[in-house]
């Protein structure tokens, strides 16, 4: 099948309200890639201040020249300052491209490994084996590094963990090989519960990951378990995490911990806001980025 890749590049306080505007034209998902360089082979990164934010998003069965100018417009109206380009791709060489700039990562005990290298593992480390497709998440963006570093902290042995927004299934991957006896993964996108479902055989978890398309609150796709989950991730954006707050904090058991992220800077005040009930457990700030960890007392 064939899509057109919208890319706006846009500095780090536009980047949330491009993804808003991308997901007007592609309600499924848009995925945002910071300029960041690598220090070490432990996942230690830093943000190269001198580029921009690329937000990209896929739509389908459009033509690239049509598009342009109505994104550009739809940006003006929204106030967001940046560049637009479009491009024809296919599938596969959406998917072939990912091969160039994804290698093996290590956060934490975490090693997230491309499903075509192999991983030398230490002592302790749990192996991630991946191939995104056309699902987001590969634990390149700081998010999706700072989830798998928390999972990594707070998962424990024989625990209920929830995922939503799993994209290619990275962190229910992850969570379920840290040792949660059960992960469910929710996404909207029938794309990514696809890709999500394949990882997720691909590390041999079919019995332990169930993927559903379907979202916490309303869009819940089958009854919850009593109590509530040990452990809910949900690495999304802001705006989308302050509207689905009652919802996210219900899943939780009392006890439990609720890791946010997917937070630009400048909205981390709402997201706290919204999850003021909550108790503090930690703040992670990498470049523009946050995740904030919460513990649900009662």
């Amino acid at each position: 099948m064939d899509y057109v890749e919208v890319t706006v590049a846009v500095a780090p306080a536009f980047v949330e309200r491009a993804a808003d505007v991308l997901r007007e034209l592609d309600p499924s998902g848009v995925s945002i890639e910071e300029p960041i360089e690598p220090l070490d082979h432990e996942g230690t990164y830093r943000r190269r201040p001198d580029a921009p934010s690329l937000v990209k998003a896929y739509v389908r069965a459009v033509r690239d020249d049509a598009l342009t100018p109505i994104v550009r417009s739809m940006l003006d109206e929204a106030g967001v300052e940046g560049e637009v380009w479009t491009r024809f791709v296919r599938e596969e060489d959406w998917a072939e491209a990912w091969k160039a700039h994804f290698q093996i990562q290590r956060y934490g005990r975490v090693v997230v490994c491309p499903s075509w290298l192999e991983a030398e593992l230490r002592d302790g480390d749990v192996l991630v084996r991946l191939d995104p497709g056309m699902a987001f998440g590969t634990g390149d963006h700081p998010t999706t590094r700072s989830c798998l570093l928390a999972l990594d902290r707070y998962v424990r042995p024989g625990d209920v963990v929830l995922d939503v927004g799993t994209g290619s299934g990275i962190l229910a991957i992850a969570a379920a090989r840290l040792g949660a006896r059960s992960v469910v993964a929710l996404d909207i996108d029938p794309a990514c519960v696809e890709v999500a479902r394949r990882n997720v055989d691909a590390n041999g978890l079919a019995r332990v990951v169930t993927v559903a398309l379907g979202s916490v609150g309303e869009r819940w796709p089958f009854a919850q378990p009593a109590g509530g989950f040990d452990v809910v991730v949900a690495n999304i954006i802001a705006k989308t995490l302050v509207g689905l707050a009652p919802a996210l904090r219900d899943a939780v058991r009392p006890g439990g911990l609720l890791v946010l992220s997917g937070i630009v800077a400048e909205r981390e005040d709402d997201v706290a806001r919204a999850f003021g009930d909550l108790e503090p457990v930690e703040r992670v700030a990498e470049g523009d980025w946050r995740t904030l960890v919460r513990r649900r007392t009662r």
